[in-house]
């Protein structure tokens, strides 16, 4: 209610559509899981939820649907999109073990072009991406380069390059998007 509002500072409304030529997404992370949690009972069904139903990648997971929120499917339609017009793309991510955006990806083929980073640091772990990597790689359906760094620092790119029928950059798809089951 309008009595809610501060006084401090003036309303804004934020969403998707505000700007012309500009869209904006959002999951509900953190929030949604605080809400989640409220639902079960346990904290260990809380994370035996989270634990299945977050990695499902059925369009029918009611909790995956909930905290992917809009960007999920904003994301996934560009990707279709990208694939049914035979475009190319340019990604460069720091993580990525999401099934529905490597299918996402595989589906684009060869017209994806992937550059994968090592993920956030770790100790003791040099590529946190190596099994994706590996798997994309082998199976060889889109192009994988490495950005591979080392020290307490890592390649945190999160942005996808749309390209046109005629090879021309169309659409960026930039932000805190991550490509991940958690993200």
């Amino acid at each position: 209610p309008q009595s809610d509002w501060s006084l401090w500072s003036d309303w804004i409304v934020v969403g998707t559509g505000q700007t012309p030529g500009f869209e904006a997404y959002f999951n509900r992370g953190i929030v949604g899981a605080q809400f989640l949690a409220d639902q079960a009972q346990t904290q260990a069904a809380f994370t035996a939820m989270l634990n299945t139903d977050i990695k499902a990648t059925t369009p029918t997971n009611m909790v995956r649907d909930f905290l992917s929120g809009p960007l999920r499917i904003a994301l996934l339609n560009l990707l279709q999109q990208a694939a049914r017009d035979g475009v190319e793309i340019y990604a460069a991510l720091y993580e990525l073990n999401d099934e529905e955006v490597i299918d996402a990806f595989e589906a684009i083929g060869k017209n994806c072009n992937l550059l994968l980073g090592s993920g956030a640091f770790k100790p003791g772990t040099a590529d946190e991406n190596a099994v994706v990597r590996a798997r994309l790689k082998a199976d060889g359906k889109i192009n994988v380069f490495d950005r591979l760094v080392t020290g307490q620092h890592f390649a945190h790119n999160k942005f996808i390059v749309f390209c046109d029928r005629n090879g021309n950059a169309s659409t960026l798809w930039t932000g805190s998007t991550n490509t991940t089951v958690t993200g």
